[in-house]
């Protein structure tokens, strides 16, 4: 059983638990979360039930593809989105992975720093 089955098993039976608790009077809500990406212990790349991307976002060089035993993914991008915005400081990464720029955003545009 893998990890996210685990979590959302967990998740499903505190939802039920919750449910029974208040009585059942109330219709359950849509889920916080439509989709969700594990990057160690931490959640990303985030998006809500409205389809908006939503907290940390990474972007890796090589998605989708295996990689071999040991060997990290190559981080391209990193930042925040909030309502599907770009917010806050993002950061910008070589192949290589060294850093190559910071652009800070409000609202999706870049602004002066």
């Amino acid at each position: 059983m893998s990890l996210r089955s685990i979590f959302v098993s967990i998740l499903s039976f505190g939802c039920l638990f919750l449910m029974i608790a208040c009585g059942g009077k109330e219709e359950p809500s849509k889920p916080l979360w439509q989709s969700y990406e594990m990057q160690g212990s931490d959640t990303i790349n985030k998006v809500d039930s409205a389809g908006l991307k939503q907290g940390m976002w990474f972007f890796f060089a090589d998605k989708g593809k295996k990689a071999k035993p040991g060997e990290k993914p190559k981080l391209l991008v990193k930042g925040a989105y909030v309502d599907d915005k770009r917010e806050g400081i993002w950061f910008y990464y070589s192949i290589d992975g060294t850093p190559s720029d910071t652009v800070k955003y409000h609202l999706d545009f870049p602004q002066d720093q």
